[in-house]
């Protein structure tokens, strides 16, 4: 008779912990939406547009892209802790001929960034903060979102 009403217990509980599972998934997604939803809208915007900016007159780039939100598409070169500068996770994306973005992840990017792989193409999101010219054009951008 213990036995039986052991087993049925650890039944019982088993079976509200998929329950909670489901309901913690469904919370995590709501959250997920909701934050791409409270973030500000961005710009889909090429590399080589903004690196040619720079490249015309760097403080006049400076005032229209630093602190900007664009979205860039390009394929994945570099995923990576601490470089350039971050600290945190950061993938590096080549976006053109000679142009490359560095995008410094959200920490809530952590469940996508360990699906993406180098060569992958994708689409991030992020806030301009700088650019350097290093055998090419690199932008810097701050609070990278991976949006495909």
């Amino acid at each position: 008779m213990y036995k039986k009403v052991l087993a049925v217990s650890l039944l019982t509980l088993l079976a509200g912990c998929q329950q909670m599972n489901g309901v913690m998934g469904s919370v995590n997604s709501t959250l997920d939406q909701l934050n791409s939803a409270l973030e500000p809208s961005a710009t889909a915007i090429s590399g080589t547009e903004i690196c040619k900016d720079y490249d015309d007159n760097e403080i006049a780039a400076n005032k229209k892209w630093v602190g900007q939100w664009v979205t860039m598409t390009g394929k994945v070169a570099i995923i990576s802790d601490n470089q350039y500068g971050f600290t945190g996770q950061s993938i590096h994306l080549n976006v053109g001929r000679k142009v490359d973005a560095a995008f410094h992840l959200k920490p809530t990017e952590e469940s996508k960034v360990v699906k993406i792989k180098t060569g992958q193409r994708i689409t991030m999101k992020g806030k301009v903060r700088s650019h350097a010219d290093a055998m090419g054009c690199l932008i810097i951008l701050d609070n990278g979102s991976i949006q495909s």
